[in-house]
């Protein structure tokens, strides 16, 4: 199958890094694929090929006409069997671009959020529902996702599926955990993510555990303020901002716990690495978080429970849970791989063309 990959911008963020992890997976089964990118950036990601940049300009999305021209090029050029969009603005993309030029190719569109997360009022409800109209299957990351995306979509409900996200099968370096109890968080510097709230769980954590490290991995529009947050309460020395990693699973490897206490999620891709390499997780009880994370494989937390957040990683502390850590594993290897979470997606796709 020949498929069009269309991501929102070349950046290290959960969407187009699945996708090019997915994009590598269906090369290697043989399918001819092209990823595209609404806009340039300097985001090593994952892709073994090259990624074509259409330069849209976000600011004129509901009008960028020179943009949906461009993509229906790429894509007459291509002839591609199915065309996925994969979250921001990449729906709306696809579905003017097809409006307008007509190309005859299926849509995909893959829902990796909480509906709720990027639907605000009545007007950019109806705008989706119309987009929609041209969508053939979505795919959506959990089960949370799916019920989110109905709720407010209930008319496209025979269009979708639950398709997590996995990890790549890869050697991970042997543990050396450090001296003093370390902690990750591993997400960009926005709302959701609630760093503030990983701060303020941190601050009550060093009351019990002085000598305690954060490490924070990740950028984004709220890193300044995070940054001086940290400065102005003088924790440079027990917190350490390290900014965008291409190997994050480098500095969860060598982490004591992986932290989440996020305000909404999809089902994050850092909490199955962090499985993988055999850290434990804690992470607050929202989005899809609970299909991976409960009392055999982690810590679930109610949302904005911090207290109790912090009891936890006084337990980890104290003792490694090696029997939640192996069966965290053992989900991960098993049900959550990539390689086998594209060949669903390669069968998705494969219905998807029968029925066009």
């Amino acid at each position: 199958m020949r498929i069009l990959q269309l991501i929102q911008k070349k950046q290290l963020r959960g969407a187009e890094t699945f996708a090019s992890l997915l994009s590598n997976h269906l090369i290697a089964s043989g399918h001819k694929v092209k990823v595209v990118a609404l806009l340039d950036g300097d985001g090593m990601l994952p892709l073994n090929g090259t990624i074509h940049v259409l330069d849209a300009q976000l600011k004129k999305r509901f009008w960028d006409f020179a943009a949906w021209k461009k993509l229906a090029k790429i894509i007459q050029e291509f002839q591609p069997d199915v065309v996925q969009a994969n979250a921001g603005d990449t729906l709306l993309y696809t579905s003017m671009s097809k409006r307008l030029h007509g190309w005859k190719a299926p849509i995909v569109f893959r829902n990796a959020s909480i509906t709720a997360l990027y639907l605000q009022g009545f007007v950019n409800i109806w705008l989706y529902r119309f987009l929609f109209t041209q969508v053939k299957a979505i795919a959506s990351v959990s089960n949370a996702s799916r019920q989110s995306f109905l709720q407010y979509f209930p008319q496209f409900a025979h269009h979708i599926q639950v398709l997590p996200v996995g990890v790549e099968l890869q050697i991970v370096a042997p543990k050396q955990l450090p001296q003093h109890f370390t902690i990750v968080h591993v997400g960009g510097f926005t709302y959701e993510k609630n760093h503030e709230g990983v701060i303020r769980i941190f601050e009550q954590l060093l009351v019990q555990i002085p000598n305690a490290r954060l490490i924070m991995v990740g950028a984004g529009k709220l890193w300044s303020t995070i940054h001086d947050k940290v400065k102005q309460q003088n924790y440079h020395n027990q917190i350490q901002m390290v900014g965008h990693q291409q190997d994050a699973l480098a500095f969860m490897n060598q982490a004591h716990v992986l932290i989440l206490p996020s305000i909404i999620e999809g089902l994050p891709g850092v909490i199955l690495e962090a499985m993988y390499c055999k850290t434990p997780v804690i992470a607050y009880d929202v989005g899809g978080i609970s299909e991976v994370v409960n009392d055999k494989t982690g810590y679930l937390i109610p949302k904005n429970d911090e207290a109790a957040f912090v009891d936890a990683l006084v337990a980890v502390a104290n003792q490694r849970p090696e029997g939640k850590i192996e069966a965290a594993y053992q989900l991960v290897t098993t049900q959550y791989n990539n390689k086998s979470i594209a060949t669903q997606f390669a069968t998705m796709y494969q219905q998807v063309v029968a029925q066009a």
